[in-house]
């Protein structure tokens, strides 16, 4: 579904946050970014759900390769793409269930909803997100993300803050959404998805 040919990314200070790397992702599997601080695993996860535009290589979806403007690659994401970022980023005065909706405008209070529920969070949607937990929090990011119904979910660093048994949850609910169908591509530094994830893809130190 997504093929990256030689990506890299070096900023205008001349840093380099990727050296050239390949991979591919597909429906129907986790895949485990891993790699030391530094490595660039969380500059791979943002290339390839488009929010960092690569310096030079290609970006394939679904045989196509995708244009560098702003108006292609942002119509790729909000259609296919969800996208968990590393800390929730969440409205702590607003409810799970509105967090949720500000995903899309197409997303109504039903779908959120549904959503929360995937994650276990149904019976809570109305609570003000102020009131939950670190594992609550992200869980409703996850909901945030799976409400568009993407086909791919991204996550940076989902588990990395959480104690054993919120981790646990969070890779369950991952691993539901690759048995749903889904590809989810997830950068982390966190050991416990070893045993949850089907491949792994190691970036070498910077």
């Amino acid at each position: 579904m997504i093929e990256l040919i030689d990506v890299s990314k070096t900023y205008g200070t001349g840093k380099v946050a990727l050296h050239p790397t390949s991979a591919r992702f597909g429906r129907g599997e986790l895949v485990w970014l891993s790699g030391p601080s530094g490595s660039g695993k969380s500059t791979l996860l943002g290339i390839a759900s488009l929010l960092v535009l690569e310096s030079t290589g290609t970006v394939i979806v679904d045989g196509q390769k995708v244009a560098r403007d702003d108006t292609t690659r942002n119509l790729v994401r909000e259609r296919r793409f969800g996208i968990v970022p590393q800390t929730p980023r969440l409205f702590a005065e607003l409810t799970p269930a509105q967090n949720v909706m500000l995903a899309a405008p197409s997303i109504t209070r039903e779908d959120a909803e549904r959503a929360l529920g995937r994650v276990g969070l149904r019976q809570r949607a109305a609570r003000s997100v102020k009131t939950m937990s670190g594992g609550e929090q992200q869980r409703v990011s996850i909901a945030r993300a799976l409400a568009k119904d993407p086909d791919v979910l991204f996550a940076d660093e989902p588990t990395s803050s959480l104690d054993d048994a919120n981790a646990s949850a969070i890779w369950g609910i991952l691993r539901d959404a690759v048995d749903s169908g889904r590809a989810v591509v997830v950068a982390s530094h966190d050991a416990r998805i070893a045993g949850h994830a089907d491949r792994r893809v190691a970036i070498g130190a910077v």
